[in-house]
């Protein structure tokens, strides 16, 4: 069984944040499993309402005495959605009356005029087309230049992309960042076994998924990080000779620990634009009980 559930406004819940319960594996009346999700907006965002429908949770949010209405998809998506804040998907139009994308041979530049004004910004902002997205290494294209004009933005990058018809998806890309809660050693009966749990090493398990990076902090030291890539050509070749899968369809990552469970914090997190999706997890060490009984 599975039973989603968002926590309502309160005075002492930041006025852009969003936090999400979702609550999985149920075995008769315990609960085996919980996971927590928390959403935290830019500080100019304000959220005053929201809802859930159907598989979408649908947030009201005013940025600068302006209203937005924000959907977030609580199933997987498409493994060929990028995976960006605030994204609109723009299809071009580059002739008639009102193109929406124009290119600019004198500067070769192009600009795309998104029909509302969301906080896009030449440090964060980022473009993927969907002509190359599906099926090969993603053009990603950092913009250059965003103007806000009127009710609208104009976002501006470097290069000839004034081609009709085109998908381009435009957003900001955000941090993932997945915390595991401290390992544990459980009996049959899902109870807790007292003792030292030495955590050597780990292994995920993914499919369909890009980029990703196992963070382990211990003891106040600096993280210690190992990244996943998928074989793009670009990265074994420093070149792109043939146009390779954009995520791993199915395979395994093994990363280093050593570590003990209590004293050591495990997060999966990125801020790639390609979906992640870890299956499971396996990990590899030493336990030694503890014993509550007394010699005489």
């Amino acid at each position: 069984m599975v039973m989603v559930l968002y926590t309502p406004l309160t005075t002492t819940t930041a006025k852009n944040t969003q936090s999400i319960v979702t609550t999985v594996r149920f075995s008769g009346d315990r609960v085996i499993q919980n996971s927590f999700y928390r959403f935290v907006l830019s500080q100019a965002s304000n959220i005053q309402t929201a809802q859930a429908y159907g598989n979408y949770l649908y947030v009201v949010v005013r940025n600068n005495n302006k209203f937005f209405l924000q959907r977030s998809n609580m199933v997987a998506d498409d493994v060929n959605t990028p995976r960006l804040d605030d994204m609109f998907v723009l299809t071009t139009k580059v002739n008639g009356a009102n193109p929406n994308t124009i290119y600019d041979s004198v500067t070769n530049t192009t600009t795309f005029k998104v029909p509302v004004d969301l906080p896009y910004t030449s440090q964060n902002t980022l473009l993927v087309f969907g002509s190359t997205w599906s099926g090969e290494t993603p053009n990603i294209v950092s913009t250059t230049t965003v103007n806000t004009i009127g009710s609208y933005k104009e976002v501006i990058v470097q290069g000839n992309y004034g081609t009709d018809n085109m998908t381009v998806y435009i957003g900001n890309p955000f941090n993932m960042n997945v915390t595991l809660s401290p390992l544990q050693i459980k009996n049959q009966n899902n109870e807790t076994v007292e003792g030292t749990l030495s955590v050597r090493m780990g292994t995920t398990r993914h499919a369909n998924s890009g980029p990703y990076s196992i963070s382990i902090a211990s003891r106040n030291r600096p993280p210690m990080v190992s990244t996943f890539y998928p074989n793009y050509a670009d990265i074994v070749l420093n070149e792109d000779v043939l146009p390779l899968d954009l995520v791993d369809i199915d395979g395994e990552f093994t990363f280093k620990i050593f570590g003990y469970s209590d004293s050591s914090q495990i997060s999966i997190v990125s801020d790639f634009v390609t979906p992640v999706n870890i299956v499971n997890i396996n990990f590899k060490g030493k336990f030694k009980q503890k014993s509550n009984s007394t010699n005489t």
